[in-house]
């Protein structure tokens, strides 16, 4: 995956229990939606740095805030749940975030276990496209004028 630090959310970060990104993204005034206007794609890039383990699933959420600790007027924009079975080493993942969908200055990620014996996902999550992640990755199409 290919990242910029600004981007970046979380980075080898260790979820035993609902937590919120170590990192928040700002944006510049609370009416600048990200999911307009930019790559159609746009949204949350994760990817479990080692396997998940504990059993159960994991929910990951894209969330905006009105503070950059991602913890007050938080409002979830984004689910997705995973089986720890899911969460591979290096394997990544992409959640969309929704168009017009921002109303306060700050995004981030939420980790949720759910179920399971000791839960542990290490996770690293940025803001991106699809393009980042291989198994969305979009190809050109190509074709042959010789033909």
């Amino acid at each position: 995956m290919r990242f910029d630090l600004l981007d970046q959310l979380s980075a080898a970060q260790v979820v035993t229990a609902a937590a919120v990104s170590t990192n928040s993204k700002k944006v510049k005034t609370t009416g600048q939606d990200l999911g307009v206007g930019m790559h159609p794609d746009m949204g949350l890039v994760f990817a479990a740095v080692s396997n998940a383990v504990g059993g159960g699933s994991f929910t990951i959420e894209i969330i905006e805030a009105t503070d950059a600790a991602l913890t007050a007027g938080v409002v979830s924009l984004a689910t997705m749940t995973l089986t720890a079975a899911k969460l591979l080493a290096g394997k990544g993942f992409f959640l969309p975030l929704p168009p017009y969908s921002q109303s306060k200055a700050f995004y981030g990620a939420r980790f949720t276990p759910v179920g399971g014996s000791s839960p542990s996902l290490t996770v690293d999550a940025y803001f991106g496209t699809a393009d980042d992640v291989a198994q969305y990755k979009s190809f050109t199409s190509t074709y042959n004028v010789a033909n």
